[in-house]
C-alpha cells in the first residue's frame, strides 16, 4: 500500500510539474505578469486566474498553448459564450471555435442584444407607469 501512495504523490507532483508549465507558456504568450497570476483555490491544474478579467481552465490552457490560440481569440471566444448562455444559444468549447465552427454573427448578436435592450426598456416603462397610477388612484 505504500508503494501505491508514493505513486500517487509523484504522479501529482508530476500533474502540477506540468501544469505549472502551461501556465508559464501562457503567461509568456498572452504576455501576462506571472506576479498577479494564482490557480484558484490553490488548486494547481484547476482554474488559472491572472488579475482581476483573466482566467482560463487548465483544459482550455492546454489548447492555447498547443495550438497558439492568440489572446484576441480566447476572448471573443469567451464573450461569444457569455452571450450564448445568455441567450440560451449553444456555446461551442474553444476547440471547436478555433475550428471555425458555426457561430451567430455580429450583426445577429447585436440586433438580439439589442431587441432585448429594448424588452427590458419596455418593461420597465410598464412597471414604473402602473406603480405611479397605484399611487394615484384614490381609495
Amino acid at each position: 500500500m505504500e508503494e501505491r501512495t508514493g505513486n500517487i504523490k509523484q504522479l501529482k507532483a508530476d500533474y502540477e510539474r506540468l501544469a505549472n508549465m502551461y501556465m508559464a507558456e501562457l503567461n509568456e504568450l498572452y504576455e501576462l505578469d506571472p506576479d498577479y497570476g494564482y490557480w484558484v483555490g490553490n488548486e494547481v491544474g484547476g482554474v488559472y486566474c491572472n488579475g482581476d478579467l483573466f482566467s482560463v481552465t487548465f483544459q482550455d490552457m492546454i489548447l492555447i498553448v498547443d495550438y497558439g490560440i492568440h489572446r484576441e481569440e480566447y476572448l471573443e471566444w469567451f464573450d461569444y459564450c457569455l452571450w450564448a448562455h445568455e441567450f440560451g444559444q449553444p456555446e461551442p468549447n474553444l476547440k471547436a471555435w478555433h475550428a471555425g465552427c458555426p457561430r451567430h454573427s455580429k450583426e445577429t448578436i447585436d440586433r438580439l442584444t439589442e431587441l432585448k435592450r429594448d424588452l427590458i426598456n419596455n418593461i420597465e416603462e410598464l412597471t414604473n407607469k402602473t406603480i405611479k397610477e397605484k399611487w394615484n388612484c384614490k381609495m
